[in-house]
């Protein structure tokens, strides 16, 4: 069927058995193995009873293993579901569990042991044993969204809409890509993109050392500002040899970020993206001094308006609240009618995000709308502190949250990582930023130290659960005015 990804990887793979489909130090696994090894999990997984009526959930973040799973379902035309963890409850509906690596183990799972990567076929004869989906409108995945509220919101992303959002090639320099994705690569992000990379003819990488993803040839990495940080920045000085080019999203990117990344990559992509819509803005930056704090333009197809809270059209420059007219959203939140009709209306998707468009019709998001907080009875856009806290050179990540106990009330207060040697001053430094630039009412009055920050797998903080884990937190400083 055209339009099933998993059928045209492997159409790909078998017209060039010998390129690398997947690279890490030391071990490559051609595409012709990897269609071997993909067909050997549909087998298995058919034997079992998997078919195009059957909810998969799967548990791993091994990216060989989520890659053959992911395309045996797509070959046997099901749909599947990540799990967030080994205690995690199913998808309502699950039909069947796998999991593999350590941590996975579960009661209700079957484990993906050695046997399943020794492929008991390997030609390409055994591809036309399975049909895939019987209609482009079949859901692929089922996924999840935004987390930043405490709740998941799950949807069905149809084989149809995965194709349409994915079918121009996404090359780098004319030639397919050699990626290392940081996301999970059960996560949407990370399935759709690898998924995709496979298709194109690209190789998709395991982290590696610096030297190492050079050698591999890696000229693109994907992530969020948090996890680029964690894996690249701080574990490799900047490099004498930069790699091509960095696609970062999941959460707002600062000028601080942006001049960090340019040390290790020719150019920076932003892009503004969200599973309900799929990728709506993309920006590229070669030069910090060009940087404007926007994500860029609108890519082909998509439309985005910024409105007043009467839901009137904002001038060029004007802060308010964005929608986006994407050609392949999601239908619907699943058993979420009122959710539904709030965020997708008349056709325009409503993401949640304050911003505003300039005068070329760049979008600049602003912040969240549920990250407005009110302190003291006024209100805060929480990503100006959050920009403010990430700019201080000792802090690896944080952001603000509000802070609720018996004895305070609420009260405005940061959790933060910081890096090795961080000075104690650093926390003084940042509330002196703080009434500088917002004034006195919006300085921060607690400040907590972890060594993980609550941020879901697209790397937007999770305030609720922040606020919910301050018991796990070290209280480092106070100010109670």
């Amino acid at each position: 069927m055209t339009g099933n990804y998993a059928i045209a990887a492997l159409e790909r793979a078998y017209r060039g058995p010998g390129a690398v489909a997947v690279a890490a130090a030391g071990r490559n696994v051609a595409y012709g193995a990897y269609a071997d090894l993909t067909i050997s999990f549909a087998l298995r997984m058919r034997a079992l009873g998997v078919d195009g009526n059957s909810t998969v959930a799967l548990l791993t973040k091994d990216l060989l293993a989520a890659l053959a799973a992911i395309g045996a379902i797509g070959l046997l035309g099901a749909r599947w579901a990540p799990l967030a963890s080994s205690t995690a409850a199913p998808f309502a509906g699950t039909t069947h569990v796998f999991t593999f690596g350590p941590g996975t183990e579960r009661a209700d799972a079957v484990v993906i042991d050695a046997g399943w990567f020794k492929p008991e076929q390997s030609n390409a004869a055994a591809l036309g044993q399975f049909a895939g989906a019987t209609s482009l409108d079949a859901t692929w995945m089922i996924a999840h969204s935004s987390g930043t509220t405490g709740k998941l919101k799950y949807m069905p992303i149809s084989y149809g809409t995965l194709w349409n959002r994915s079918s121009v090639a996404d090359l780098e320099g004319g030639a397919p890509l050699t990626l290392l994705n940081l996301f999970s690569p059960l996560s949407y992000v990370g399935a759709r993109i690898n998924a995709f990379n496979l298709v194109h003819g690209g190789t998709n990488a395991y982290w590696a050392p610096w030297g190492q993803l050079l050698a591999m040839g890696v000229n693109r990495i994907m992530g969020s500002p948090a996890q680029l940080s964690l894996a690249i920045f701080e574990r490799t000085a900047p490099p004498a040899k930069k790699i091509r080019s960095v696609r970062v999203t999941g959460a707002q990117v600062t000028a601080k970020f942006v001049a960090t990344a340019l040390r290790y990559f020719h150019e920076v992509q932003v892009l503004y993206g969200a599973t309900e819509a799929g990728t709506m803005t993309l920006g590229r930056i070669t030069d910090v001094a060009a940087f404007d704090g926007s994500t860029g333009q609108p890519v082909e197809g998509v439309e985005v308006q910024i409105l007043d809270a009467d839901e009137r059209l904002c001038a060029a420059g004007v802060e308010g609240i964005v929608r986006v007219k994407a050609p392949w959203p999601a239908p619907f939140y699943i058993g979420e009618p009122e959710l539904t009709a709030q965020v997708f209306k008349d056709g325009w998707f409503y993401p949640g995000d304050l911003g505003r468009l300039d005068a070329t019709g760049a979008l600049c998001i602003t912040g969240r709308t549920g990250d407005v907080l009110n302190v003291g009875g006024k209100k805060l856009n929480a990503s100006e502190l959050d920009e403010i806290i990430q700019a201080h050179p000792d802090v690896r990540d944080g952001y603000c949250f509000i802070d609720r106990n018996d004895f305070d009330g609420e009260i405005l207060a940061i959790v933060a990582t910081l890096k090795p040697g961080a000075s104690r001053r650093c926390l003084a430094e940042i509330r002196d930023a703080a009434v500088e630039k917002l004034g006195q009412s919006k300085a921060p009055q607690r400040f907590y130290v972890t060594d993980t920050l609550p941020r879901n797998e697209n790397g937007k903080p999770m305030r609720q659960e922040a606020a919910a884990a301050v018991g796990r937190f070290k209280v480092v400083e106070e100010d109670r005015g």
